[in-house]
């Protein structure tokens, strides 16, 4: 029951954005697990593990007009860098505002980022204090609100199983060969990234 309440909730927000503002469904998915078409039985043992955290990101189109729908833009973050802690959030958080200003020239003075409750990357006193500085950092407000334990499945998980199976793909018919971090960016950038400025949801 509370789960249903929680998304209700998620699907009027996102589908009705307040003016100046911005809504963020963000969570990391599964490490993605690096391998070959064609391996060595060792190579079984040597796979290399990429971190994916997505954002799929709500907004009012400045030139669609006062009726349109919102329209989202889906975000994903590719490193090498496995340490799923707060530090990695605030660092992808940076990126995405940046984006959003400069690429989509959104005008936002505030930010509902909608996540789960792990404590090492989104709820606990780290966490805080970088949403408390949402002012001093990026000159917006940041509030953040929590699924419940095992609630969080949506278009952010959604967002990460495409892009852990079109690498996956990839390599199973061959088209490239994908070994690490900056591989999988450079085969998905070219094959996922959308072009025009707006879609909708």
């Amino acid at each position: 029951m509370t789960a249903t309440w929680q998304k209700n909730c998620f699907d009027n927000v996102s589908k009705t954005v307040l003016a100046d503002s911005v809504v963020m469904h963000l969570d990391f998915s599964e490490n993605y697990s690096t391998f070959y078409q064609q391996e060595i039985s060792s190579a079984h043992w040597m796979k290399n593990l990429i971190t994916v955290h997505p954002f799929v990101v709500f907004y009012k189109c400045s030139d669609c007009g006062d009726g349109a729908k919102p329209v989202s833009d889906v975000l994903v973050f590719l490193t090498a860098d496995t340490q799923h802690d707060h530090h990695a959030v605030q660092e992808f958080m940076t990126k995405a505002l940046k984006f959003l200003k400069e690429e989509r020239d959104v005008p936002f003075s505030k930010v509902y980022e909608y996540t789960d409750g792990c404590s090492a990357q989104y709820k606990s006193r780290g966490p805080f204090v970088d949403i408390s500085f949402g002012e001093a950092d990026f000159g917006i407000k940041r509030e953040r609100l929590y699924f419940g334990s095992c609630h969080g499945k949506g278009p952010s998980d959604a967002a990460g199983g495409v892009i852990k199976t079109a690498a996956s793909m990839a390599v199973i018919r061959g088209e490239d060969i994908i070994t690490n971090a900056s591989s999988v960016y450079s085969y998905l950038h070219a094959k996922l990234t959308r072009r025009d400025k707006i879609g909708s949801i």
